[in-house]
């Protein structure tokens, strides 16, 4: 907690810190070591006085007066935002008053223009190339060549800056395999030098000792290897012998350069049964995380369908072995298992009273997130590339993100969904109707229930 010393001293955000406003308050975000903050209207007051004019003890008096609450709430209000902002690595302090404090006027007035979605995108994929050098059998995109319409560099640089003036956090580059265009190098040094914080995708293969020296020169910090199985599971699958190998090499050269390292298996009925190795594979080579991605059948993703796609109750496996494999590796590699229900593990669980429940649901996609094509077409998610709401050279993205076309996962609510999941006393608690694109893959209806979903009626 602030201690009398510091009730005289200026809190100031980090120069890394990116303060955005939203309707219910704002975010912020060290865009060095997200991830970002949620800020009710309160604490994005307070951050806004953490700008080199106000003293700790010149915040509290100014809420004091301002709120119909006790000192001592108050006190307990401004310190543990300002801890919180702390452990988040987002302040600094003077002794004395800035000579030019940072002015965040114009931040307190954008949360009340009367939306109800975030004033821009939390994050984005972004395919810089449909071209690759391997044949994934899942690839949503059926990347292979290069399109001849891909953006140029400058039209990418320009939207980079765009991006960051709309206070984009995050970006993850990807493709085809992104490392193929030749000037993926001008591109990351480029974003390098803004306040958003970027990661690349990549199957390894072009991962050599001079590719790493090149990657220390820009403001890289995780990458991100595409590892769907062990060695012969995973070279069958991406359709080039040896690319298994490839990849190993790929992030002992990587870890060797301190890259933190993340390691993504798209789940499919060919490797479920490898999950485990995988995951004991990923603490052995010093990955940072192990996530995983469910096959959905789009793309070229469609022609292997019989052979790869998922069953509910395969989701069922797959959420009792992470639930015992988060256990063996805790403090040693962190496991991301969205979208497996683990919360129905929990037999005693027993869902909020329906008046407790939240009634938007649905998913990132086309609310917090989005997809830019190599084209630059704008969709709402990697696997809903059909559904196209803007493009990035016919129409600024400002106005691509206040598209009426994203309504229809910015209001889906209660009862807009079908089957099983219309009736589900747990939607709007602890689920939010499951992927929105594998219920349309697999039912041809993008309101339709989640095919995955292993709860039982």
């Amino acid at each position: 907690m602030v201690n009398p010393i510091q009730e005289k001293h200026f809190p100031i955000l980090q120069s890394t810190a990116v303060l955005r406003a939203e309707f219910f308050g704002g975010l912020l975000i060290n865009h060095s070591l997200p991830p970002e903050l949620t800020l009710d209207r309160i604490r994005f007051r307070i951050a806004c006085m953490c700008n080199g004019a106000y003293t700790v003890k010149d915040i509290k008096k100014y809420l004091e007066d301002e709120l119909y609450h006790s000192r001592e709430y108050v006190d307990y209000l401004v310190e543990s935002t300002l801890e919180m902002f702390e452990t988040n690595r987002l302040l600094y302090w003077k002794k004395e008053k800035l000579d030019k404090p940072y002015d965040f006027s114009r931040l307190t007035n954008a949360q009340m223009d009367g939306r109800r979605h975030l004033s821009a995108p939390v994050g984005l994929i972004w395919e810089l190339t449909s071209q690759c050098n391997l044949k994934c059998k899942h690839c949503f995109s059926s990347s292979g060549r290069s399109g001849e319409k891909e953006l140029t560099t400058p039209e990418i640089k320009a939207a980079i800056d765009l991006f960051a003036d709309m206070k984009v956090f995050y970006i993850n580059f990807t493709g085809g395999e992104p490392l193929l265009r030749s000037d993926i190098f001008d591109i990351l040094r480029f974003a390098s030098n803004k306040k958003i914080f970027f990661d690349i995708s990549t199957n390894g293969f072009l991962i050599t000792p001079k590719m790493v020296e090149m990657l220390q020169e820009t403001n890289i910090y995780n990458v991100q290897l595409s590892i769907d199985g062990l060695e012969e599971t995973h070279d069958r699958f991406r359709g080039v012998k040896g690319s298994f190998k490839q990849a190993m090499n790929a992030i002992k050269r990587l870890k060797d350069a301190n890259f933190g390292i993340v390691i993504s298996t798209t789940v499919n009925k060919t490797n479920i049964s490898q999950i485990s190795d995988m995951i004991n594979l990923s603490v052995d080579v010093g990955a940072a995380v192990f996530k995983t991605t469910l096959f959905i059948p789009v793309g070229r993703g469609k022609h292997s369908q019989k052979e790869l796609e998922l069953t509910s109750d395969d989701i069922r496996r797959l959420a009792l072995l992470m639930a015992v494999k988060e256990k063996e590796v805790a403090g040693h590699l962190v496991l991301r298992k969205d979208g497996f229900y683990p919360w129905l593990l929990d037999k005693n669980h027993t869902p909020n009273p329906a008046w407790m429940r939240t009634q938007n649901v649905g998913c990132e996609a086309g609310t917090s997130s989005l997809f830019i094509t190599a084209e630059g077409d704008v969709v709402p998610c990697p696997f809903l590339r059909h559904l196209l709401v803007g493009n990035l050279r016919k129409t600024n993205f400002s106005k691509i993100w206040e598209s009426d076309a994203l309504d229809v996962f910015r209001n889906l609510k209660l009862g807009d969904l079908k089957g099983k999941c219309n009736t589900c006393e747990c939607l709007g608690d602890q689920c939010y109707g499951g992927c929105r694109a594998a219920a349309l893959a697999y039912n041809n209806d993008i309101y339709g229930e989640d095919p995955y979903c292993w709860k039982e009626n």
